[in-house]
């Protein structure tokens, strides 16, 4: 979980509808959250917000094969 830098928006990985991996926004209290990860299989984790909250950066966990 992370906090915009003004505290009034929060970013935060979840398990969607679909039972895949997803990064959510919502407001401080928890309301208003909507998915802003592709709709996909692979796992996305650590959201956080740019200095200037404009962007969310994530990492992206696609795994390896040895």
């Amino acid at each position: 979980m992370s906090w915009s830098p003004d505290s009034t928006r929060v970013t935060y990985e979840g398990e969607n509808d679909r039972g895949r991996a997803a990064i959510y926004v919502a407001a401080a209290d928890g309301s208003g959250a909507r998915q802003i990860s592709p709709d996909d299989d692979n796992n996305r984790l650590a959201p956080a917000w740019s200095p200037r909250g404009d962007l969310i950066a994530y990492r992206k966990d696609i795994g390896f094969n040895h």
